[in-house]
C-alpha cells in the first residue's frame, strides 16, 4: 500500500498513528509500527499508547505496549497511559 512505498514527513506518520490508535485500529497500528520506510516516532508512539487509552482501546495498547522495536514505549509512556485510562476491565 501506498504508506509503505512513498516516505512520509515524520509529523505525518506520528498523526497517522496517532489517530489510527485513537479509533482502535490495532491493525494499521501494527502495520504503521512496522514500517521500515516511516517509522514513527518515540514521542509519536506514546502520544498514540495514551490516546488509545484515553478511548479505552485496550487491543490498540496491548499492540503499541508489546513493540519491540527501537521506538517502543518507554516505562513512563506506559505510566502515562495507565493514568489517563479512567478504567481497566
Amino acid at each position: 500500500w501506498l504508506f509503505s512505498r512513498f516516505p512520509l514527513n515524520q509529523g505525518a506518520i506520528d498523526n497517522l498513528l496517532l489517530v489510527a490508535a485513537s479509533k482502535g485500529n490495532a491493525d494499521l497500528v501494527k502495520k504503521i509500527c512496522a514500517s521500515a520506510l516511516n517509522k514513527p516516532s518515540i514521542s509519536g508512539v506514546a502520544k498514540a499508547l495514551v490516546a488509545a487509552a484515553e478511548q479505552q482501546k485496550f487491543l490498540t495498547v496491548q499492540t503499541i505496549c508489546a513493540m519491540t522495536g527501537d521506538n517502543k514505549p518507554s516505562q513512563n509512556a506506559i505510566s502515562d497511559a495507565v493514568d489517563a485510562s479512567a478504567t481497566w476491565e
